[in-house]
C-alpha cells in the first residue's frame, strides 16, 4: 500500500480498515469462549460497533481513493 499511494492512504487503511476487521476477528473468537452473561452482551456491542464502523468506512472509500482513480486525457 505504502509503494502505491501515500503515507496518508497507507495510514488510514491501516487504522481504520485493518485495525478494525482484525478487532471484528478477535471479538468474535472471545464471544465464541464465551456463556451468556454481561461480559458476552458487552463484547456482542463492541463487535456490532466496530461492524458499524468498518461499514461507514467501506462506504467512504471512494471519496478516499477518487484523486487515484480520476482519467485525465
Amino acid at each position: 500500500m505504502r509503494f502505491t499511494f501515500d503515507e496518508h492512504i497507507s495510514t488510514y487503511i491501516h487504522e481504520a480498515i485493518w485495525c478494525t476487521a482484525i478487532d471484528i476477528e478477535t471479538l468474535t473468537a472471545e464471544l465464541q469462549d464465551l456463556g451468556v452473561g454481561e461480559e458476552r452482551k458487552q463484547k456482542a456491542r463492541e463487535r456490532a460497533e466496530s461492524k458499524k464502523q468498518l461499514y461507514k468506512e467501506l462506504q467512504d472509500l471512494e471519496k478516499t481513493f477518487e484523486r487515484y482513480l480520476q482519467l485525465s486525457h
